[in-house]
């Protein structure tokens, strides 16, 4: 039988920790296994020699995201079990036989308890007490050692998860009545966290809680009566190690806090049912984002100037849909959220919409002439949205229009929304040009805020709109724009 070893790497991934993980792989006494290595060109090419001094090691160059780098790793994969490892585990040296010998009692999925080392710092310690404190908990623990169509039974990790993935792997087993095995040897953790990193992972993973609980209502791991019944259970650790556990008091206290903000910046959120049901009221519900609405109506309407057939990428509940019909144009919108669409389907006498991502756009070259996208390319890293522009100009036969969020506004970095990713217009700019894109026209957006609009009456406030708008556009001059509408030509 041959185990498949998933391990992706970041692309500023410890040399050291590497080689630790790689060793003890070395060292299993079952060698019946291929290692697969999931990492960026550049960390691949930087540690080339490195690889191949394990003659098991297959190294896979790419950009992906750990969750869709473990996926990835399983395409390639060619054992019937397959094992996710990561850089900072050190097996012991029976596991790998252990977990083999398991495989012929008929299990399918095994936990492997992660202890912390003692070779790590403060904070590592302390998060090494928590580790003891919930060790064995059915609800926590993840099966990282897996039968290859299992996996890919149930759809592998997901994505949109990440880093919640093996939470979502887990309860998608258990809904299928899988059951665990637990093995006694052990993948132990080198990990010596700073406080900001251990306040970052947890504000990272809570943010993928919601979408979680949207196909898990129930969700018992987050659940604090169940920890403080694991603690209740083993409250002797906590007596035996005091200086420990002070610590992980206070990790608790900025791990609740981190939870807590995270939540309020959930990933995907356009994927959730609590954003689109109230998506309309968010744009249009005060003066001043009504303001908004009008200033983006404003700038697309002078971009397009006569009725075209346009595909709308993102789009969301119809907002701006709704616009362009009333203007005479043909379109065709497509989302990927099916949550928007349902919202969007709702509307009467609007075109029928499409689940489709921008980054796969299923229309023939040229089938539009123009591709139109609003609140989309920002919320996306920029090796996506370059994809999506890409996408945009392949199905356009004359104009792409989208809008971006300017990195130059003042405390843009530092104030930003994590869904948010501010971008250089100049380099934008270069993006586009490389895909065959130049920009004819710059519109800026989001020039001054005027939240005072708010404490108007409505009828007033929108009187003053046509007046402010072309008050912003002369501030533009002399202010950095929080956006920019942008129309690009073949």
């Amino acid at each position: 039988m041959l185990i498949s070893v998933i391990l992706p790497l970041a692309k500023n991934e410890n040399k050291q920790k590497i080689i630790r993980c790689l060793d003890s792989l070395k060292k299993q006494s079952f060698q019946k296994f291929e290692l697969l290595i999931i990492t960026s060109p550049k960390l691949a090419q930087k540690l080339s020699g490195l690889f191949r001094e394990y003659k098991f090691t297959k190294i896979h160059p790419g950009h992906w995201s750990k969750s869709a780098a473990r996926n990835e790793g399983v395409k390639k994969a060619k054992g019937q079990f397959l094992f996710h490892l990561d850089a900072d585990m050190k097996l012991s040296s029976g596991l790998l036989l252990e977990l083999v010998q398991k495989t012929k009692k008929g299990k399918v999925a095994v936990v492997v308890p992660c202890p912390i080392s003692k070779n790590v710092n403060f904070w590592g310690k302390c998060r090494g007490l928590e580790a003891k404190l919930i060790s064995g908990d059915s609800v926590l623990e993840s099966p990282i050692f897996i039968k290859k169509s299992l996996f890919q039974k149930m759809h592998g990790y997901d994505e949109k998860l990440d880093p919640l993935d093996d939470w979502g792997l887990h309860l998608a087993l258990k809904k299928h009545c899988i059951k665990f095995a637990r093995s006694r040897g052990r993948a132990n953790l080198y990990v010596s966290p700073s406080l900001k990193d251990s306040f970052q992972r947890v504000f990272e993973r809570s943010r993928a809680v919601p979408i979680l609980k949207e196909r898990y209502p129930n969700l018992p791991q987050v659940e604090i009566k169940n920890k403080i019944e694991l603690y209740k259970r083993k409250w002797n650790l906590l007596y035996r190690f005091p200086i420990y556990t002070l610590g992980l008091l206070f990790l608790k206290i900025t791990d609740l806090v981190a939870f807590s903000l995270g939540k309020y910046f959930p990933k995907e959120p356009y994927h959730l049912s609590r954003t689109s049901l109230s998506y309309e009221e968010k744009r249009l519900g005060s003066n001043f984002t009504r303001y908004k609405h009008f200033a983006e109506v404003r700038g697309i309407n002078r971009l397009l100037e006569k009725p075209s057939k346009i595909i709308e990428v993102g789009c969301g509940t119809g907002r701006i849909t709704a616009e362009l019909i009333k203007k005479g144009h043909q379109i065709i919108p497509i989302d990927p959220s099916e949550k928007m669409l349902k919202e969007f389907k709702k509307k009467k006498g609007f075109p029928k919409p499409k689940k489709a991502s921008g980054e796969k756009i299923p229309f023939r070259k040229d089938e539009f002439e123009t591709s139109l996208s609003l609140r989309v390319i920002w919320h996306c890293p920029l090796r996506k949205a370059v994809k999506i522009v890409s996408e945009m100009n392949r199905v356009s036969s004359q104009l792409v229009i989208l809008d971006i969020v300017n990195e130059k506004r003042f405390l843009t970095k530092y104030l930003r929304n994590p869904n948010t990713y501010p971008v250089s217009l100049k380099e934008f700019l270069l993006l586009c040009k490389k895909k065959g894109l130049e920009v004819q026209t710059i519109i800026p957006l989001d020039v001054s805020l005027p939240f005072w609009l708010n404490l108007l009456p409505q009828k007033l406030a929108e009187r003053c709109f046509p007046a402010l708008y072309k008050l912003d556009l002369t501030l533009a001059k002399i202010i950095q724009p929080g956006r920019y509408l942008l129309k690009l030509v073949k």
